[in-house]
């Protein structure tokens, strides 16, 4: 698949519901649902670049996870160079992936209890919230897969 529609749940249910998405698929497009491209391995032997309309999707691609060679265009040229190979000729880019320093914490740990109230839309009379929660001063991503 040259091109890959990422999309909401609710979205891709709709185009279920209405025929589009086997227009889409039977068409050549991949339809991914709860998930964004920042966080979809990617078979690097078969995709090295990708091109997007999201200026989002750029950032994350080339910076983050999978530090993938990454432009942004129009829609209608994403599709264009989707479905016409001719467009996408010349040498692969490369992006080479940059080591970073290790960040260390400056926090300890401390195991407690605490007890929080707040004030919930009008439309909730009330709620309780039970949870154990994770406060770092580290960055961590949790990865859907």
């Amino acid at each position: 698949h040259r091109l890959w529609l990422f999309t909401s749940r609710t979205v891709h249910d709709q185009l279920r519901a209405d025929g589009t998405s086997d227009i889409l698929e039977e068409g050549g497009v991949l339809l991914l649902k709860d998930t964004c491209p920042e966080v979809t391995p990617y078979n690097r032997d078969r995709y090295n670049y990708l091109l997007t309309n999201s200026m989002k999707a750029e950032h994350y691609l080339t910076s983050g996870l999978n530090s993938m060679p990454t432009s942004v265009a129009r829609i209608r040229d994403c599709v264009a160079h989707a479905f016409d190979p001719d467009l996408s000729a010349g040498p692969p880019p490369s992006l080479e992936k940059s080591h970073t320093k290790e960040m260390t914490s400056a926090k300890t740990w401390k195991n407690g209890e605490i007890s929080l109230k707040g004030s919930g839309l009008p439309s909730q009379h009330s709620y309780e919230v039970t949870a154990r929660a994770l406060v770092t001063d580290i960055p961590i991503t949790y990865l859907g897969y």
